[in-house]
C-alpha cells in the first residue's frame, strides 16, 4: 500500500473514487458535492493552488483512499477538503492521520465529516480528536427565499459600528478561528448586521461572501435570545446580501441550535445533513515534507 500525491493524469480515477464513495451517506465527508464535475474542477483548482495537497492510498495501482487538504502556514492550520477510504479501511485511515501528524507539526486539523459517519469519528476519537462543531447543514437556494418583515433596529455594521461589534463576537464566540482579529483583517468578505436595543447590541448575524464566485455564502454566526430575532435577522441579512451581491445563488447555514433550524427553513432554508467537525493540534516536532 503506498501513499503518494496525486497527478493530473489520475485525477479522473480520484473524482471517480471520491463521487462513488459519496453517494453512501456514511461515507461523507465535507464540502459536499452535488455533481461529480464539481469534484473534478476542485481537484484540478486545488493541483495549480499553493500549500493544497491531493493524495491517494494505491494497492496495485488501484485508488483505495484519497486525502485532500489545504493549510495556511503561518497560521498553522490544516482543513480537510476530502477524506475517502474504501470499505472502511483502518490501516488506510491511521496512514491519513500518520501522514498529516508527521508533516505539518504544531498545526491544527479542522476535519469535517457528515454526523452519521460513524467509522471516521470513532477513528478521530480514538486519535484524541475533540468534536469542535456538531449543527445541522442547511442550504438556501436564493429563488426559495421567503422573506420577512423584520422589527426592531438591524443594522448593518459600518466603520463606526466596527469595534463594538468585534468586542460582542468575541465574547459570544470565544475560541472559534474567525475571531474579531482575522474578521477585521478579512473585513470586506463579510457582511455583518446587528439587532441594538437602547443603543446596546443584543444580537448579531455574521455571514461571509465567496470572494472568487459572488455567488455563494455563508452564515458563520449568529446571535439571538428568540427563534423570532433568528429568523429577522437571517432574513434582513439575505435581504442585503441581495442588494450588494445580486448574483447571489446558495447561502449555506450550519445551525446548532433547533431554535436556529426553525427559523432557517421558516425563510426557506433546506434542511440537507448533519455535520460534525473533529480538530486537533499535532504534536510539535521538526519535520520535513517528503
Amino acid at each position: 500500500m503506498k501513499l503518494q500525491p496525486i497527478t493530473e493524469k489520475h485525477i479522473k480515477e480520484a473524482v471517480s473514487f471520491v463521487w462513488q464513495s459519496m453517494q453512501n451517506v456514511e461515507n461523507i465527508t465535507y464540502p459536499i458535492f452535488v455533481e461529480k464535475d464539481e469534484i473534478y474542477q476542485r481537484f484540478i483548482e486545488d493541483l495549480k493552488r499553493e500549500n493544497s495537497y491531493i493524495l491517494a492510498c494505491t494497492d496495485n495501482n488501484k485508488i483505495e483512499g484519497v486525502l485532500c487538504f489545504y493549510t495556511i502556514p503561518h497560521e498553522k492550520y490544516l482543513q480537510t477538503t476530502a477524506v475517502y477510504i474504501l470499505n472502511q479501511n483502518k490501516v488506510i485511515a491511521n496512514e491519513f492521520i500518520y501522514y498529516m501528524e508527521k508533516n505539518f507539526s504544531a498545526y491544527t486539523a479542522y476535519i469535517g465529516i457528515e454526523k452519521r459517519n460513524i467509522f471516521l469519528t470513532e477513528i478521530f476519537l480514538k486519535y484524541n480528536f475533540k468534536l469542535g462543531d456538531d449543527s445541522a447543514n442547511l442550504n438556501l437556494t436564493i429563488d426559495n427565499f421567503k422573506p420577512v418583515e423584520t422589527f426592531g433596529k438591524i443594522i448593518i455594521v459600518n466603520d463606526e459600528l466596527l469595534t463594538e461589534y468585534l468586542l460582542f463576537h468575541d465574547q459570544h464566540f470565544c475560541g472559534i478561528y474567525w475571531n474579531s482579529k482575522r474578521i477585521s483583517e478579512n473585513i470586506s468578505s463579510w457582511l455583518i448586521l446587528v439587532y441594538k436595543i437602547e443603543n446596546s447590541i443584543v444580537g448579531s448575524i455574521l455571514m461571509k461572501i465567496d470572494q472568487a464566485s459572488g455567488q455563494e455564502a455563508e452564515i458563520y454566526a449568529i446571535v439571538a435570545d428568540s427563534e423570532t430575532l433568528y429568523k429577522n435577522l437571517i432574513s434582513e441579512c439575505t435581504k442585503q446580501l441581495q442588494c450588494i451581491r445580486p448574483n447571489i445563488s446558495n447561502i449555506v447555514f450550519m445551525a446548532e441550535k433547533i431554535s436556529e433550524v426553525n427559523a432557517a427553513i421558516s425563510v426557506g432554508f433546506q434542511l440537507k445533513n448533519y455535520y460534525c467537525c473533529f480538530i486537533k493540534t499535532f504534536a510539535d516536532r521538526t519535520f520535513k515534507i517528503t
